[in-house]
């Protein structure tokens, strides 16, 4: 009996220990978060200050505003931080029209020399 116990209290410390529950508040709010900074943009005068430098992640141009999915996830720090943190991160990866008329004018220029000199 006392084998049939320890060896039950055994395994339910080892499988405890190695189990991993989600968060579903983490989840459900990092979910809210991503939805919500895809319909965040800068104006054309904040992006431009954005990419000389003068705009740090911790502005009030990354706040939330009352456009997102839950007002009362405005006054969640948690969500606020994520929210700032994603509207960042997306807004250093935003590219400008002149970059993408850059990136297509030199493949569709250099494609057909490649193929015409037969490289």
């Amino acid at each position: 009996m006392r084998r049939l116990l320890l060896m039950s209290l055994l395994l339910i410390i080892l499988a405890s220990t190695h189990l991993a529950a989600q968060k579903t508040h983490a989840d459900s709010l990092r979910k809210a978060v991503r939805t919500d900074a895809r319909k965040f943009k800068l104006s054309a005068d904040d992006f431009k200050k954005f990419r000389n430098g003068s705009i740090s992640k911790n502005s009030d141009l990354f706040k939330p505003n009352s456009t997102v999915s839950l007002p009362q996830f405005l006054k969640d720090s948690t969500y606020v931080s994520h929210y700032r943190h994603t509207t960042f991160l997306r807004t250093r990866k935003r590219r400008t029209a002149g970059h993408h008329v850059l990136i297509w004018g030199t493949a569709i220029v250099v494609a057909p020399t490649i193929v015409f000199l037969g490289l």
